[in-house]
Formats: structure tokens, sequence, C-alpha cells
């Protein structure tokens, strides 16, 4: 099947430009409601997927047809049948944007066979439209239920209370029988790299989220190195920590999307640093708004083969590739100013001199 000999063969690609998913919304609309046949093929040529949104996408396959559609896992809007509740019979929501005593979404409960038989009909149909694969959103396999307060809430589903394991363990199963059930589909999960520590019973979380890797195809990683929260050292919300991460969605066999929320060419250089500092098999860089007027020389770096894994240099992360060095210094270190071992440029083409100083939180591509 076409989306498993791509997972077979992820480990060999690791050179060349990152490849770049154009991550769309309607801000995004004023590019692809009638796009010249000339920005058609200029997007078919630089985007290496789009993540985009049925049925308004649905007209355009026919210009771009590797658009990974956006699916909820169980956050629902109407279908009040599948809608979770706790103990009392009040009925809960996915615990996101939360305001006012309501949330934008209710939970389906994820354990109920009819709900998954009807989710799976909706995303094959979805799929049949002419999409390449699937944008799932919420694969939380920590316990993200919550009461229209955002207050968390502990929800009983067709099987029972749902305690935090038996959550994990359904996410785990519901996330397998997605793939099992649409075995040509490229698989795309957006999960939070912590997961495993949200649960009172580790070695069941971990399992779960291991089963959950390997569901997809591409772990997506929201916010990235642009995580505010991210800190310095190896603690557990250190940025190590999050490589660390990374490196065992590789272990599994699989990709990783990193999806900053990157403002300006900082924090895209910072982030694909990050990516560059963990790259393997089809690893890619999402972006927001990557159109011509936008567009980002890093996007066209090529920093070549791998020469090793990452290490620590004069208190930076760094990677050596045939045709870049990568640097990162942790967020909250000091500023460190290193000697570089030849002539580099930045990505922008300007010389980098003889010396380079990287900030705490800031990244650094070099290319010889």
């Amino acid at each position: 099947m076409q989306a498993r000999l791509l997972s077979l063969l992820a480990a060999a690609v690791v050179a060349g430009p990152v490849p770049l998913v154009q991550h769309t919304g309607p801000e995004f609309d004023a590019v692809t409601n009638r796009p010249s046949k000339e920005m058609a093929a200029w997007m078919r040529e630089r985007y290496f997927r789009m993540v985009v949104f049925s049925p308004y996408f649905d007209s355009r396959v026919a210009w771009y047809g590797r658009g990974w559609a956006y699916e909820d896992l169980y956050g629902i809007r109407g279908h009040r049948q599948w809608v979770l509740r706790d103990a009392r019979g009040r009925p809960l929501y996915l615990r996101f944007g939360c305001a006012r005593g309501r949330c934008p979404r209710w939970a389906a409960d994820i354990t109920d066979p009819a709900f998954r038989a009807w989710w799976i009909r909706e995303a094959r149909a979805t799929l049949a439209r002419g999409y390449r694969g699937l944008w799932i959103d919420d694969v939380n396999v920590d316990r993200a239920i919550s009461y229209g307060s955002g207050r968390p809430a502990v929800p009983v589903g067709a099987a029972g209370e749902l305690t935090e394991a038996r959550w994990a363990r359904a996410v785990a199963a519901f996330t397998a029988q997605i793939r099992a059930a649409l075995p040509d589909a490229e698989i795309v999960h957006n999960s939070v790299w912590f997961a495993a520590r949200t649960d009172t019973v580790a070695a069941g979380a971990d399992a779960s989220v291991r089963a959950q890797i390997r569901a997809a195809d591409w772990i997506n990683v929201e916010r990235g190195c642009s995580d505010a929260g991210l800190t310095g050292g190896d603690g557990e919300w250190s940025l190590r920590a999050l490589l660390a991460y990374v490196d065992r969605v590789h272990a599994e066999g699989r990709s990783v999307v990193w999806q900053p929320y990157a403002a300006g060419n900082r924090g895209r250089e910072l982030n694909l640093a990050c990516l560059l500092l963990t790259r393997a098999g089809r690893d890619a860089l999402d972006d927001q708004d990557a159109r011509p007027s936008r567009w980002w020389a890093g996007f066209d770096a090529d920093p070549g083969a791998p020469l090793g894994d990452r290490y620590d240099w004069e208190g930076l992360l760094r990677r050596d590739f045939t045709r870049a060095i990568v640097l990162v210094n942790d967020p909250g270190a000091p500023a460190r100013t290193v000697t570089l071992p030849g002539p580099f440029t930045r990505v922008d083409g300007r010389p980098a001199g003889d010396t380079v100083t990287v900030p705490g939180g800031r990244g650094v591509i070099l290319l010889r």
C-alpha cells in the first residue's frame, strides 16, 4: 500500500531542501480562491503538501491533489448522540478555546463503535474527493476533556468511566482502527509531545503513545521550537526533551512535521534549525503563509546529507551536514559567540564572517 511504502522508505530520505507544508486557513483563501495557471503550478512545485479544509478545497483538488484534509479525532459540533457525558449526565467538551461556559466543540465518545464507524465513513468520503491524506487534530493521548468552563471533567463513555489510562488506550485503539481502515491514505497526527507524562500509569501511557505514533505517517509538532514554555537544560519541559521525543518518533519509523507559529524569519530559522538537528525520514516544515510575497530564502536552503548526529559544542547544540552547520542555543541561555571553521553564508546569502553570535532561544543555519 502507498502509505506503508512511504513509511518503509522514510528513513533514507534525509538530504536536500526540507519539504514545505503550507498550512491554509481563511487568510490564505486569497491565494487559493482563483489562482492563475502559473500560480497553481508554482504551488505544486513549492508545496510538498498543503493542509486544507473540505468542502472549501474540494473544487481545487484538480490543480492541487496533494492536500491533507483537516479532521478532528473527537471534537464534534453536532451529532449529540455521541457526546461524552460525566457521571451525572452533563455533556462534555474538547478542552480548547473555552469561554463564557462553552467550548467550540463537543467531545465525542471514541469508545462508541457507532461513532468510530461514522468517523471512518466520513473520512473515506472526504478522501474520495481527491485528497492525499488526513491531517487529524486533537490526537490527545492525554485526556483533554472539560466542562464549558474549561475545568477538567471525568467522562463516562459506552465502556464505563474513562480514566486517564483507559482514555489513552482508547485513543491508541481508535487511531490504529483508522490506519487499518484507510491503508492508502497519508495520515498526520497533531499530538502533544509530552503526552506520556500526563497519565498516572506511566507504563501504560507510554505504550499507548507508541501505538498512536505507529498509526500515523507523520507526527505534527505544533508550536515547534517556538513554544514559549520550552526551557533550557534537560528537564521535562526543555528543548532537549522535545528533541528527544522527535528521536522517539523516528525510532518508530515515522516522520515529523514541525509546525511553528513563526511571526518572522528568525522564528522560521529557529524551527528549521531544530528540524535539522533531528532530521530523519521525510520530516517537513510547516508554514502558515509561504506565499510568493512572503517567501523566505531558508525554504530553498539545501544542507546536504547529515555527517552524524547532533552534539554539544561550545555551549550550543550542533549538527554538521555536507553543505551546512546548524547551531541552536537553549532557551534562556546567554548569547554565545563562536569562531567558525571556514567561510559560510547565512540562508539569505549574507557572508557569516569569522564568528557568529547565537542568542538564547535562537537557531542559526550556516551554509558552506
